[in-house]
């Protein structure tokens, strides 16, 4: 009988989870156990939706060794295999089974735990991807197991319009008492391992959603951040203001960006825990959206992005400065010391970072004076070709050897972001 419970459950919990964009049996991975994985292609961005030939994943894991980094991908990008096929069980619905157990199906050595499992789902021929909404990678978190309670729905920070209706459902990893709560104010409870609710948001603000579990005194708890929209606040901007971070003082700065057909845009960083709460929803300027950015503390520096719309997480693209999950790995700490950290908790894809209290930079040579542009000997450079170190320093120390070849200027190529850190 009790088997008999455990397996109605993991059925229930797939079918509720069926609007998911990825769900597993069981509900709660652990890596020493074998795990299905469920695929929803009309959910995330429904690149795949509709597809009717084969499709495969891109996996790999995230590790106590490398949180915000893919280790051991089963395959290169593009490659085919047995063990990376999908199911198709429906139109746009499949699964893919990893056996005979987490560890030993990503090959993870002894030492190491694995955390998450990242995922990318794909055409055969890589003419179209199934991904996260605005296009971000896919992670499914593990459980080290004994109780664990997690939401369902939703399973991320949520904006909404007023009076909508939320429905809410949450899971534990066995019976357990399940509590559910609105901020502090308790909704709902009940006795078993799933919990359902709907939830009708009349009145704007911020509104913290959390559910318990405890069983055996044993207890385990997940939250989930909800923000119900007021009216837009418009309002012009300082003069002078341009589309990207604008300094004001050492302690404070106004972001802008550009965002023409948007219905409304957040700031979330490292300066409001990445939550999109009232006090960070910015202001409209026509087509720029603003927000000044008060109690900062000088110098240090701030990942942030821009939530859009409620479901696209964007860089600002006039960042001086961005962490990249995929390719900070490998700059070495002799190039460029004391990177900061990437916020793996709270955000996916390209973050950006400012500081306050930047000093302008100081010309020491005050009497130089350029070669006729006439006349010019360009040497064009690539610095991480020419220098193996890949740093400014070096080439610095090396102007005298284009100087003994008669160069008059130096033209670098480009050394902004790109795709990847050697395209």
């Amino acid at each position: 009988m009790k088997n008999l419970l455990i397996l109605l459950f993991a059925v229930l919990a797939t079918s509720t989870l069926h609007s998911q964009l990825v769900t597993s049996d069981p509900a709660f991975p652990v890596e020493t156990n074998e795990v299905t994985v469920y695929f929803d292609a009309t959910e995330g961005n429904a690149g795949l939706a509709g597809y009717t030939e084969d499709v495969y994943v891109h996996i790999g894991v995230y590790t106590n060794l490398s949180p915000a980094t893919w280790k051991y991908v089963k395959t290169d990008w593009g490659e085919n295999t047995p063990e990376t096929k999908l199911t198709r069980i429906s139109a746009d619905y499949y699964s893919i089974t990893l056996s005979p157990n987490i560890r030993d199906y990503f090959a993870v050595p002894e030492g190491e735990t694995i955390t998450t499992i990242c995922l990318v789902f794909r055409a055969h021929d890589n003419s179209k991807e199934g991904k996260d909404v605005g296009n971000k990678d896919i992670f499914l978190p593990l459980y080290e197991g004994g109780l664990s309670v997690s939401f369902i729905t939703p399973d991320q920070n949520q904006i909404l319009d007023r009076y909508s209706v939320l429905n809410i459902s949450a899971a534990s990893s066995e019976d357990a008492d399940l509590k559910l709560y609105r901020n502090n104010d308790l909704l709902k409870e009940v006795t078993g391992q799933s919990l359902t609710h709907s939830l009708i948001f009349a009145d704007p603000g911020d509104f913290w959603l959390k559910v318990t579990a405890e069983a055996d005194s044993k207890t385990d708890t997940d939250s989930v951040f909800i923000h119900v929209l007021d009216t837009e606040t418009v309002e012009s901007m300082a003069e002078g203001s341009v589309d990207g971070v604008n300094y004001i003082d050492n302690n404070s700065a106004t972001l802008v960006l550009y965002a023409p057909g948007k219905e409304h845009v957040f700031a979330v960083g490292d300066f409001n825990n990445w939550t999109p709460s009232a006090d960070y929803r910015m202001k409209k300027d026509g087509d720029r959206y603003w927000i000044t950015l008060n109690n900062l503390i000088t110098d240090e520096e701030y990942g942030y992005q821009y939530l859009i719309d409620g479901d696209l997480y964007l860089a600002d693209p006039y960042s001086e400065k961005i962490l990249d999950p995929w390719n900070d790995q490998w700059i070495q700490d002799e190039t460029y010391s004391n990177l900061k950290d990437y916020p793996t908790e709270y955000a996916t894809g390209i973050v950006s970072v400012f500081a306050c209290g930047q000093d302008d930079y100081v010309w020491e040579n005050t009497s130089f004076v350029s070669p006729d542009q006439n006349n010019l000997v360009i040497y064009e450079l690539l610095l991480r070709d020419f220098i193996a170190a890949h740093d400014w320093t070096t080439l610095t120390d090396t102007l005298n050897y284009f100087t003994d070849l008669g160069i008059t200027a130096i033209e670098l190529m480009p050394f902004n972001e790109f795709e990847g850190n050697e395209s």
